[in-house]
């Protein structure tokens, strides 16, 4: 399996089958920091290479200080990182949402919507955004409240956070479309171990996509389930807004 997303062709290492069909993969190469094998979907092209302690990243409190965010509450200043690989990139989300009561407006003006700030962090590079919540190629209408978009179905947040949590109690609110079986089953509430999807504060984790890119209004995913995709002006702020990062290791 050549890893398609770097310079010069990579290739993983075939270990295991895991539980639920997912193959284990080792690529032959370093990964950054974190797991250095991953439970992969082939036919998607993605996969999950487990927590890794802010410690051996960078904590929730550095990466503020560092970026210069000071709009929001800080929170969950201990929460891991979750380590994803996609279409050849190497991805780190924050497990919980670090900040709450903060506006899309705030991390836009700072470079850290789309990934084109670069930051380094222990002699790698990162370019910081925020997760992808709908298809690159869709220009129709969003549809505010709505669950199942049909239009997020290829997003990073489908393709990776969907295969991470167990589904909520309400039916119409179980997970579809997913590709792959399940690499992780984390609440998606705020539990001790889950990832604040479904409640408390921040819960409303800011996606990237502005959409249209004109308008003033931005996309975030949760509220209730994984499924639901909001809507809301770019420069409100509330308790349950939150941000989420996410750390693209650029390759070398």
């Amino acid at each position: 399996m050549t890893y398609r997303g770097l310079n010069n062709a990579r290739t993983f290492i075939v270990h295991r089958v895991w539980g639920g069909g997912n193959v284990e993969w080792c690529p032959d190469f370093y990964t950054g920091p974190g797991p250095q094998c991953m439970a992969y979907v082939e036919e998607d092209d993605k996969g999950f290479f487990g927590e890794v302690p802010n410690g051996q990243l960078i904590t929730p409190v550095d990466l503020t200080s560092q970026l210069g965010v000071t709009q929001g509450i800080s929170q969950n200043t201990t929460t891991p990182w979750l380590k994803f690989y996609l279409d050849g990139k190497i991805l780190y989300v924050s497990k919980k949402p670090i900040r709450h009561t903060i506006g899309y407006a705030h991390l836009r003006e700072l470079g850290l919507v789309d990934r084109t700030r670069i930051i380094t962090i222990s002699d790698l590079q990162y370019r910081v955004g925020l997760i992808k919540v709908i298809d690159d190629d869709y220009f129709g209408q969003v549809v505010n409240n709505e669950a199942h978009p049909h239009y997020s179905l290829r997003s990073e947040w489908n393709r990776l956070i969907y295969n991470s949590v167990m589904d909520v109690t309400t039916p119409s609110l179980h997970k579809q479309d997913q590709v792959g079986d399940n690499w992780a089953e984390y609440p998606q509430d705020n539990s001790t171990n889950g990832l604040g999807v479904t409640a408390g504060n921040g819960s409303y984790a800011w996606g990237q996509d502005n959409f249209p890119e004109t308008s003033i209004v931005s996309l975030f995913r949760g509220v209730d389930s994984v499924v639901r995709i909001y809507e809301n002006g770019n420069g409100g702020k509330h308790y349950y807004y939150g941000w989420r990062p996410l750390l693209e290791l650029v390759n070398e």
